[in-house]
């Protein structure tokens, strides 16, 4: 069953009102995965409190992890901010991976989920301050002139 929010996107309807997820487990969760695509915060809000659901934590941690390789950058962006929104620390040497990825749009979600899924995120930030995308590098830089001048002297 697919439903069609105000934003125009399609959402599978797997996530509902009650973070409930239907239909067989692999078929729910791939379907879920493609609604915390979706551009209404609220779909992506139920998908990932229905994937958390399904899989449990570890495995909705798990699951999304293994979508960061996805080829597909949306795919990357959406399990990246799932994951921030999970605070998943024990996913911190997953997401430096992204600190390379070719999409700068992923590369500045990383940067702004880095407190909630790192443990010491200085050092990504510091190598993000020297990013070849102008907007990435600028964030990055923001980012650490907000740091107390304690951390970032090193």
């Amino acid at each position: 069953m697919s439903l069609r929010g105000d934003s125009g996107w399609e959402s599978s309807g797997v996530a509902n009102g009650w973070g409930e997820a239907a239909g067989s487990d692999e078929q729910a969760t791939d379907d879920l995965l493609k609604d915390l695509e979706d551009v209404d915060p609220s779909v992506r809000l139920s998908a990932l409190r229905a994937l958390k659901r399904l899989l449990a934590r570890e495995g909705a941690v798990r699951r999304l992890c293994g979508e960061l390789a996805s080829s597909a950058s949306r795919r990357r962006r959406a399990s990246l901010q799932a994951l921030a929104q999970l605070e998943a620390v024990e996913a911190g040497s997953e997401v430096w991976r992204l600190a390379d990825d070719p999409d700068p749009e992923v590369r500045l979600s990383l940067l702004r989920s880095a407190n909630a899924l790192l443990v010491d995120p200085e050092p990504l930030v510091r190598y993000m301050s020297t990013d070849p995308d102008p907007l990435v590098r600028e964030s990055a830089q923001e980012w650490r002139r907000k740091l107390p001048s304690a951390v970032t002297s090193s």
